[in-house]
């Protein structure tokens, strides 16, 4: 099971930017999470969470039962795939930085 932020905040703090505050840096961030989404998607994974937002850690925060991506949370995707060994591909498909309305409330 694959568990990624689309925009990871560990990468993008160590490539140098601290908030994204102008328009390169935004482009830059949609550029990361279109070719994160491309890379799930190429390598035919059966069981990826890819939320388009800003974080590092989920698993180990209040992330992990806000976090959803069309309606399944991190928390039940986890459990679906473990527990009754379902696939589960959960793949944000918006483009725009932080489009996922879930990351706003972390």
């Amino acid at each position: 099971f694959v568990q990624k932020a689309q925009t990871d905040s560990w990468t993008v703090n160590n490539d140098g930017i601290k908030a994204p505050v102008d328009q390169p840096e935004l482009d830059w961030l949609d550029n990361l999470s279109a070719q994160v989404r491309k890379s799930f998607v190429d390598a035919g994974l059966p069981n990826v969470f890819a939320a388009n937002c800003l974080y590092h850690t989920a698993i180990e925060s209040v992330l992990y039962d806000q976090l959803n991506v069309n309606g399944t949370s991190l928390h039940q995707a986890v459990e679906a795939w473990y527990f009754d060994h379902h696939l589960v591909s959960a793949i944000d498909s918006c483009t725009a930085f932080m489009c996922n309305p879930s990351c706003k409330q972390a």
